[in-house]
């Protein structure tokens, strides 16, 4: 109770500093997204009623360009908080961070976890075949495209936001719990016509988030986590935006709350396990070498 309360006192502080400019900013950039996304819907349905189609034929057409549509909307709003913020002028500081910093290379924890995740919501979804659906290999291809801009380009937009205005320790802890679901109630009002944008949407941008926290040059790792654990629930029904419409494969049970908090609660014990061994090492090594 008494930390609960510790953890409250510290919210006016936290919101002074830098973290409102940085929330600001973001709910901009999630604004701008839902904002294009809504322009590119408009000019979509003006035309198809100018045809003569049915709302039922201009929503299966919405749906079937689902990913087109929101990598679209993305980028238009990526490019335009960048230029109306003023965080171009930081373009090349971002590209010095990315690239001379000490980017480390693959962390072999990383392939642990990817394991894990695809391996424990294998076992808890129950995966089993869907009768006459055919593996489609370009529609498999662009939900990978598709669900990789979804999250990179918010992360990208967060890295750039650090740069700009750096937040502490406690701050980066709280923006780890508001940002992820920020993320999922956007996309929850934004994509009304995806069929599977759910909680899980939020766990893979919180563990995102929470890698690049623990370790801001881990970029490597983060990327290969996304492409992988993305494809396989790509392949496994799982597409936030199509669900199992073009798989063959899909799950029996639905994933639920008390699942993601599972996984993400074993996803951070094991991470931090593995630093305080880590640091471990490295404070033995400096003992050594001072005596």
């Amino acid at each position: 109770m008494i930390m609960i309360l510790k953890m409250l006192n510290t919210i006016p502080l936290i919101l002074k500093n830098y973290y409102s400019k940085q929330l600001l900013m973001y709910v901009g950039y999630l604004f701008f997204g839902a904002l294009f996304y809504l322009v590119l819907i408009s000019i979509i349905s003006f035309f198809h009623f100018m045809l003569g189609h049915k709302i039922s034929e201009i929503q299966e057409w919405i749906l079937g360009y689902g990913w087109q549509l929101i990598i679209l909307s993305k980028l238009m709003a990526f490019f335009c908080i960048f230029q109306i913020i003023g965080l171009d002028a930081y373009y090349k500081d971002l590209f010095k961070y990315i690239t001379e910093k000490k980017i480390k290379k693959l962390d072999r924890n990383i392939l642990i976890l990817i394991f894990f995740t695809v391996l424990f919501f294998i076992l808890i979804g129950q995966l089993v075949t869907i009768p006459h659906h055919q593996f489609q290999l370009i529609r498999f291809a662009l939900a990978l495209v598709g669900i990789m801009v979804f999250y990179i380009t918010d992360l990208i937009l967060l890295v750039a936001l650090q740069i700009v205005y750096p937040l502490d320790k406690r701050a980066l802890a709280f923006r780890l719990f508001i940002f992820p679901l920020l993320f999922l109630l956007s996309a929850k009002l934004t994509y009304t016509f995806a069929e599977n944008i759910n909680i899980f949407v939020w766990g893979q941008f919180f563990a995102t988030m929470y890698l690049l926290n623990i370790d801001r040059n881990n970029y490597l790792s983060v990327l290969l986590y996304i492409v992988i654990t993305s494809a396989a629930f790509v392949f496994c029904g799982g597409d936030p935006v199509w669900g199992n419409l073009f798989s063959i494969l899909k799950f029996e049970k639905p994933i639920t709350g008390v699942s993601i908090i599972l996984w993400l609660a074993i996803f951070i014990m094991y991470m931090n396990f593995k630093r305080s061994k880590m640091l471990l090492k490295i404070r033995r090594k400096i003992h050594l070498l001072s005596t």
